[in-house]
């Protein structure tokens, strides 16, 4: 105890800059591991969505072209043909239409789509179905995906 009675108890300014110092020092790197960890997270939901999202696009894709024959394949400007039915690539989503319904269907965020038949000897022709991300600027963004269908054989 001091000898002083009017002296306060408390703490001098230099003790607390040395605590606010100190505090700052410690939460620096827990704050850069939050600010990792909040992007991980992000990426990781956009990855679940992206994975979602292709899985319904690879099955309306199988169901349009199952009943279809390889040989009435084509594709047109943004658009896969066949038997009765037409996907279309707009905006954002795939239309699956047939006859007067129409089905549309997201597609991932950031990605466009493009259509292509292939027909490798000796195998059954494929429908494929390409969704790659939009042109960002950068040399090559990756997260390309390939939805393929393929005929049957014996329809060769």
């Amino acid at each position: 105890m001091s000898n002083c009675p009017d002296r306060k108890r408390g703490f001098t300014m230099s003790e607390s800059l040395a605590v606010v110092a100190l505090a700052a020092a410690l939460l620096t790197p827990t704050g850069r591991l939050f600010v990792d960890a909040t992007r991980e997270v992000a990426r990781s939901a956009r990855l679940a969505r992206q994975a979602q999202t292709s899985a319904v696009l690879a099955a309306r894709w199988r169901l349009s072209l199952r009943d279809s024959r390889p040989e009435t394949w084509r594709v047109e400007e943004n658009a896969f043909v066949c038997e009765g039915a037409r996907i279309e690539a707009a905006e954002g989503r795939l239309l699956f239409r047939r006859g007067d319904a129409c089905v549309p269907v997201a597609l991932p965020p950031g990605m466009d789509a493009a259509f292509a038949i292939e027909r490798p000897e000796g195998l059954a022709d494929c429908a494929v179905l390409s969704l790659r991300p939009r042109d960002t600027g950068r040399p090559d963004p990756g997260g390309r995906i390939r939805i393929v269908a393929c005929g049957r054989e014996d329809d060769r």
